[in-house]
């Protein structure tokens, strides 16, 4: 008995949502969170996030996506000039890696999730 793939496969909009997310994130440390607090204001105005989509679209940020892909390219690539910018890539997520924490210890009150009202889990080891 063959399973089809295609029926393995399960997508979220929380999935998009979280990848924009990480992008304007990381495309400007400093200065995210008032356009991460107005696009999930205007957002959540037209489509509001169940508990669930929440839960999706937090637990994909956790997940250090970038790491992976960084070393996953390093891993792929043959050019050397290449696997340089990637070392240097990698050596920033690493030195960032306690500023990203901070972001995903506050993302929930940045994006003004309903954090009460949702029941949406807080991670202890990121408030330590």
């Amino acid at each position: 008995m063959i399973k089809n793939p295609f029926d393995w496969v399960f997508d979220h909009r929380s999935r998009d949502l979280a990848e924009w997310t990480r992008e304007r994130y990381f495309r400007n440390i400093q200065t995210y969170d008032m356009e991460l607090r107005q696009f999930f204001e205007e957002y959540q105005s037209v489509a509001p996030l169940s508990s669930f989509s929440w839960r999706l679209l937090y637990s994909r940020l956790v997940f250090p996506l970038h790491y992976f892909d960084c070393i996953e390219s390093y891993y792929i690539t043959r050019s050397e000039q290449e696997k340089k910018v990637l070392e240097e890539r990698l050596s920033k997520i690493l030195r960032q890696s306690s500023e990203y924490e901070r972001f995903l210890a506050g993302f929930f009150q940045i994006s003004g999730a309903p954090i009460k009202r949702l029941n949406l889990p807080q991670l202890e080891w990121l408030f330590q």
